[in-house]
């Protein structure tokens, strides 16, 4: 729960205001959240996983993962249409739609036309972060937690112009 509170600060505070007012705290609870995910295998559910992960990057200042871990609908956009997308790491199997970019309200349970799936990353291919996120889940034998980040960090293709592009790349640019 310490991990999500950081993670939001910027609603309450200025980006960096934990870790700047509350340092000694923050790196106690850094400890205590990379020996409970390391310490031996986690027992728990795919989520129960990611939550405490995204915690760890939290107390880490890691900028966006610390809270896009989680199998959800990320938001989009085409770096070579600029079309509005959603892609869909909540429903099997994975993949990318387009996206009104005037809606509102979307629910979990809606389940569109997928209409390009996405590609998961060969773990020898994950670059730093995704790389010790993927090692860390397959080290606590999570073996489902440890997919999903590989989809996570893969790419997709947009279904309006055919342009592959990166997941995590687009899933940052939304959140900057």
């Amino acid at each position: 729960m310490a991990g999500r509170i950081v993670a939001g600060e910027e609603q309450l505070h200025p980006l960096g205001y934990c870790r700047e007012h509350y340092p000694a705290a923050i790196e106690d609870l850094h400890r205590m959240s990379q020996h409970y995910m390391t310490a031996e295998p986690f027992e728990g559910r795919e989520r129960d996983y990611l939550y405490p992960l995204e915690g760890l990057l939290a107390f880490e200042g890691v900028p966006v993962w610390s809270h896009c871990l989680l199998p959800d609908l990320h938001d989009a956009i085409c770096p070579s249409c600029s079309e509005c997308l959603e892609i869909d790491l909540y429903h099997a199997p994975p993949g990318t739609r387009r996206r009104d970019p005037h809606e509102r309200l979307r629910k979990l349970t809606f389940k569109g036309p997928t209409l390009t799936g996405v590609r998961p990353a060969a773990p020898a291919d994950l670059q730093s972060l995704a790389s010790r996120l993927y090692h860390l889940a397959v080290n606590a034998g999570q073996s489902a937690a440890a997919e999903h980040l590989t989809y996570l960090f893969g790419r997709t293709t947009c279904p309006s112009c055919a342009a592959e592009f990166s997941v995590p790349e687009q899933i940052e640019a939304c959140h900057s």
